[in-house]
């Protein structure tokens, strides 16, 4: 059973909660939780974006950014009125099952981009599917058997899931 988020998975949600907090947002919704994924390079979901994206992350971040601040609230909210949006909720409800599907036991930053892409129905998902970024585009090179598997991005650049 997946009942913990790792490490990574943890600093990206905090990310998450900052980039909001530094909106003015008093929630946290889908375009937050992918600023805070890509905000490091440290973690599988990251490295999979920066390969797959022609220009990087950079035109991602911009975007994600751009639709965030349209929605942008005039108050400074505390840590205390911090809430995740209906979206967000239902994507920490299906990063668990993410998890679950690839047999792992705790939950990584990619499990949460795999929820994101899965519901399909955010806006977080609406930006990276006009880049061509698809739930099977990143799920595709992690059904590769355990043994034949490589988790991270070679130093040669490619990605190998």
């Amino acid at each position: 059973m997946v009942n913990h988020f790792t490490q990574k998975a943890q600093n990206a949600l905090n990310r998450s909660l900052q980039c909001a907090r530094e909106m003015g947002h008093t929630y946290v919704g889908t375009e937050h939780l992918l600023l805070g994924i890509i905000r490091h390079t440290d973690n599988k979901a990251s490295q999979f974006l920066a390969y797959y994206l022609p220009g990087g992350v950079s035109a991602l971040k911009s975007q994600l950014e751009m639709t965030a601040r349209q929605h942008q609230v005039l108050i400074s909210p505390t840590p205390a009125d911090m809430n995740f949006d209906t979206q967000a909720n239902r994507i920490m409800r299906l990063c668990k099952l993410e998890a679950s599907l690839m047999k792992s036991e705790s939950i990584e930053p990619i499990h949460v981009l795999l929820a994101i892409l899965k519901a399909n129905d955010n806006e977080a998902s609406d930006i990276l599917s006009k880049l061509n970024i698809t739930y099977e585009t990143a799920a595709a090179p992690l059904r590769l058997p355990q043994e034949e598997s490589k988790t991270d991005v070679s130093p040669t650049g490619s990605w190998d899931g």
